[in-house]
């Protein structure tokens, strides 16, 4: 365990190379994504609010008006009044054969993106339709308390679950949940590792572990209590065993940059539920970041690996990583000048609190 005296070794980041990385991919996606279009709005959402976490407003700024226009005419509303976002225009009955019409459905995890990328832009939101957007929320629960990422039968798992707290809590409308079947979900996902699998019975994940974690923090305002459910002292001791220089996943697993974003957010939030401090020390911070600072590239992005190529994902999450371990730490960001950043709802503090949303820390 690491101690409150240690300090963060200096790391230098390469932002400007790290900007163009992402400026790029908001302009002009590179060819090898080309079999990706399904994730076209993920893949804005990483370089978007990769931008916003550098601080680089502006660069959004001047672009606002194209990617809200891009955002928007992906919205897909059914003759019931049941919408959200599709994901990709090459699925748009406007655009492509009728019979294709089929495929025109609101996908959960795109909506979620869709409403980060308009409150990182600066969108008003006037233009949402959020009462056709709860009504997709319903559309998609799964009789288990779980989320069918579209419409019909599905998967449906953790992820999805957390993708309907957010657009509850961006939206501003819980009518889409049920929050007792949706907490009695995520406590049935725990495993006996003490992580939290995709499903019950699956094996403790990082990326599954941090759904469970944010979906119980956002539910707490539904729902007080929901996270003690839960047995936090074995999750918390599951975490603290995901150390191995960087963070990992999966027990037996080598280190992968996005892990210092879904196991560190877990934690940072248990901290805040949980108002135990002294777990701000679970990990040896300077390893985790000289790990990262191996894993950027000349090319500017974070790959999951050292000297493996970038990808919009893991140069996402190594930057929102960094975020968190500011947190533990208590210090200016050990990758640089870094804005504040909501671990659960994964957008920077500034922008949630122009709709009133969100916080940092409690």
């Amino acid at each position: 365990m690491a101690t409150a005296n240690d300090d963060i070794a200096p790391h230098n980041m390469n932002t400007k190379a790290l900007v163009k990385y992402f400026v790029l991919h908001i302009d002009s996606l590179p060819q090898r994504y080309e079999g990706s279009d399904a994730n076209r709005l993920t893949l804005l959402y990483f370089a978007v609010s990769g931008l916003a976490m550098l601080g680089r407003d502006d660069l959004i700024a001047d672009r606002r008006s194209r990617i809200c226009a891009f955002v928007y005419s992906l919205f897909s509303i059914d003759n019931e009044g049941r919408g959200g976002f599709r994901a990709s225009p090459s699925l748009n009955p406007a655009v492509c054969e009728s019979e294709m019409s089929m495929l025109d459905l609101h996908h959960i995890a795109m909506t979620y993106c869709a409403l980060c990328i308009l409150i990182i832009a600066g969108d008003d939101l006037t233009r949402l339709d959020r009462k056709a957007v709860a009504k997709g929320l319903v559309q998609l629960k799964a009789e288990d308390g779980s989320y069918h990422c579209v419409p019909g039968d599905c998967e449906h798992d953790l992820r999805f679950l957390y993708c309907a707290c957010c657009i509850s809590e961006m939206i501003g409308c819980w009518d889409g949940l049920d929050c007792d079947k949706a907490i009695a979900y995520i406590v049935s996902c725990q495993t006996y590792e003490g992580g939290f699998g995709l499903v019950p019975g699956g094996e403790s994940h990082g990326g599954s572990s941090f759904c469970a974690a944010a979906s119980l923090s956002l539910l707490e305002s539904q729902k007080r209590g929901s996270i003690m459910r839960t047995n936090t002292a074995s999750f918390v001791r599951w975490l603290s065993q995901r150390q191995c220089g960087g963070l990992t996943g999966r027990t037996n697993k080598p280190a992968d940059s996005c892990y210092t974003f879904w196991v560190g957010a877990s934690l940072s939030i248990m901290i805040d539920e949980l108002k135990i401090d002294e777990l701000r020390y679970v990990f040896c911070i300077p390893d985790i970041v000289g790990f990262l600072c191996e894993c950027q590239t000349p090319l500017g992005g974070f790959g999951k690996h050292p000297k493996v190529h970038p990808d919009p994902l893991h140069s996402h999450m190594a930057l929102s990583g960094a975020t968190v371990l500011s947190y533990l730490q208590q210090q200016e960001s050990c990758l640089g000048s870094l804005c504040a950043f909501d671990p659960r709802l994964g957008v920077c503090r500034q922008h949630l609190l122009r709709h009133g949303l969100g916080y940092v820390h409690k």
